[in-house]
């Protein structure tokens, strides 16, 4: 439903009683490891909720003001639509449900104290609770293709920082620019990487294959920890910042620690986003590299059901429908809830040059070594019996790929945890003696089913 004019004219009065911030600027309180430059950043009261300004005490990684503390971002665009998405951080939750206006335009203007969105095609309400850890996400619809937007959101009387997204194209086009990314551990690197794609404003879509947070330190890339706004270096392993996860808050408080940093921030700012997972995205086990015989692991609870339901609530991906892969579509700004949280394989229409095709070959591992049952189907279309993908995921993939080909479609994209072959550089480095073995993936033990998707 198109905005009204009412709609328009209480979300500038809105927004220009607020001020804005870029993701490098931090509350008095916000705390990254890599910090940015200063900004002062207003934390306006609306008159019916105290300002929330002082967080030094709050041990909670962030990188902007409270509530809007981990900014924006969005993902899975289709031509006519696209997910936005924020995470409303308080002090205290003092409610049960919490009311989050959005607004979503083609322009970007300056309000009384920063920017806003102009040029309004589309506004709206959404709730959100604890059940979701207090993220909004939202299937924004009636839109253009291939056209740039700009979106915001406002809650408690105050405005997030203004995003930037972009629809897929239904027409011909001559080119689609996708960046992409892959093993993003927090603590093994600064990510100028994620810099650069946020600098990048020709980009389609951002691309990453897994591993987007990371369960643990990995002993040889202790490259930077989490520091509190006091300067505390929270490098111990007996520090729920610096070690494996124990229970399902935190791996919320995980994903919170990696967009916290100001290049993630940005880059999820300025750009849709698709993601899948791997290993150390939904591993529910305890485990470090690093010694952790000093953790209390008398609160381990964690479970893999847990850590997938966290995935789909802090990225900005959209759920499949079904088992075709096709994308779940919401028309009333409800919450996209996922049918099957456990399917993470599905399409993105991007027009006649190319559909994306997300598969997933972690599951599996993660279901054999819970130990859990598989579908009495799950390997009846090979004749080995040896899937990898399992035989729904099997017959998305298939069917997907030659209906691609039958609509004429140029290019078949697959974002993929893994290498489909196997693969050897010998004499990479002078005096290294390779045997002539390639390198093994994953796909080493499932050749029939490799053979059978070329």
């Amino acid at each position: 439903m198109p905005p009204t004019r009412r709609d328009i004219l209480r979300y500038s009065a809105a927004v220009a009683a607020t001020s804005l911030a870029a993701c490098g600027q931090q509350s008095p309180g916000a705390n990254s490891s890599t910090g940015g430059p200063d900004g002062n950043v207003g934390n306006p009261n609306d008159g019916d909720n105290e300002p929330q300004l002082d967080t030094r005490e709050f041990d909670f990684p962030m990188v902007l003001p409270l509530p809007f503390a981990h900014g924006v971002a969005s993902g899975d665009p289709l031509a006519d639509r696209v997910i936005i998405w924020t995470r409303i951080t308080q002090l205290e939750y003092n409610y049960d449900e919490l009311p989050v206006s959005w607004v979503i335009g083609t322009g970007v203007g300056d309000g009384a104290d920063g920017p806003m969105v102009t040029d309004i095609v589309g506004i709206g309400t959404q709730s959100t609770n604890a059940s979701r850890d207090w993220t909004v996400k939202v299937d924004v619809t009636s839109l253009d293709p291939a056209t740039t937007y700009y979106y915001q959101f406002l809650t408690l009387g105050t405005a997030s920082i203004v995003g930037r997204t972009r629809t897929a194209p239904s027409s011909a086009t001559d080119e689609l620019r996708f960046a992409v990314a892959s093993c993003s551990s927090y603590w093994s690197s600064h990510w100028s990487g994620y810099g650069h794609i946020a600098d990048r404003n020709d980009l389609d879509l951002v691309v990453h294959l897994g591993d987007y947070i990371y369960d643990f330190v990995d002993n040889d890339e202790e490259v930077r920890a989490r520091v509190t706004s006091d300067g505390e270096v929270k490098d111990s392993i007996t520090d729920v910042d610096y070690r494996n996860w124990l229970n399902i808050d935190e791996v919320r408080r995980r994903y919170a620690l990696f967009r916290s940093d100001p290049n993630l921030c940005r880059a999820h700012q300025q750009h849709p986003w698709t993601i899948v997972w791997d290993n150390h995205d939904i591993d529910p086990g305890f485990g470090n590299e690093l010694d952790d015989s000093a953790v209390d692991r008398s609160g381990e609870n964690t479970t893999l059901d847990e850590v997938i339901q966290v995935f789909w609530e802090w990225t900005p991906c959209r759920p499949p429908n079904d088992s075709s892969g096709e994308p779940l579509l919401l028309n009333d700004s409800s919450y996209p809830a996922p049918p099957n949280p456990r399917q993470v394989w599905r399409k993105l229409d991007f027009g006649p040059l190319a559909d994306v095709l997300c598969m997933d070959i972690e599951l599996y591992r993660q279901m054999q070594s819970a130990g859990e049952d598989f579908p009495s189907d799950y390997n009846n279309h090979l004749a080995t019996g040896n899937s990898l993908l399992g035989k729904e995921q099997y017959e998305f993939l298939t069917t997907q790929m030659l209906a691609s080909t039958t609509n004429g479609k140029s290019w078949r994209f697959l974002p993929h945890q893994t290498w489909f072959a196997p693969w050897n550089i010998p004499g990479l480095l002078e005096g290294m003696q390779f045997d002539g073995t390639p390198i093994e993936t994953r796909w080493v033990d499932f050749s029939e089913e490799r053979a059978q998707l070329f």
